[in-house]
């Protein structure tokens, strides 16, 4: 608990894939704009995608979305892939102070991608676009966060860019909740191709090793 969002907590719901925007909405909508994207650009990476307010958000592709601050989860029925194929719920650290994520009332802060496997090393920079890999969340404060779990400042509203992995303090992986309701531990090692494909609700993909 703090006075200033009140309760917090350490598992987070799965947007999926990317840098997200507060106000995505549905996964036809975010699939159309990867599509044009990838479309005039058979190599298009959205790894290399820079935030920007033109960029690409490809979350509304995950299990859950944000729309009007709102959490919003996908039916059964829509979980193509299978539940137990489909991440759900897993962990993030919480970083002291006013630090955004993890905020339970607040949609946006209570999201997770699966864009880099868990726990990436604090020194890892994206080979893609040259950005260091670390959260993008509101109200940051990157020298107390720094060993814990680094950020930087995304946006003064709530609307915009927000970008938190998963991290634990478990050696060696993380705790992952299934849309079935099982429980996995996955390792930080995890076959990046399978950890992409646990976000996805219905991207039709063969999960091999994870």
């Amino acid at each position: 608990m703090n006075n200033f969002y009140g309760a917090r907590g350490n598992y987070v719901a799965n947007a999926g894939l990317g840098y997200y925007w507060a106000e995505d909405g549905t996964p036809g909508e975010a699939l159309a704009g990867w599509e044009q994207q990838s479309g005039s650009n058979p190599n298009a990476n959205r790894l290399a995608v820079r935030p920007t307010p033109g960029g690409v958000h490809l979350t509304a592709l995950g299990l859950f979305t944000v729309s009007d601050e709102s959490l919003k989860g996908r039916e059964f029925s829509q979980i193509s892939d299978g539940t137990t194929n489909t991440a759900a719920v897993c962990e993030l650290r919480l970083v002291p102070g006013v630090d955004t994520r993890g905020a339970m009332h607040f949609g946006p802060a209570s999201l997770y991608v699966h864009d880099w496997p868990p726990n990436m090393g604090f020194q890892v920079r994206n080979e893609f676009n040259g950005l260091p890999v670390e959260d993008w969340t509101r109200y940051c404060d990157r020298t107390i966060a720094r060993e814990i779990s680094p950020c930087r400042p995304a946006n003064a509203a709530w609307r915009g860019f927000w970008h938190h992995l998963a991290r634990s303090y478990h050696p060696g992986g993380v705790n992952v909740a299934m849309a079935d309701a099982s429980t996995r531990f996955v390792s930080d090692d995890v076959d990046l191709a399978a950890w992409h494909a646990l976000a996805t609700p219905d991207g039709q993909e063969i999960i091999s090793d994870f």
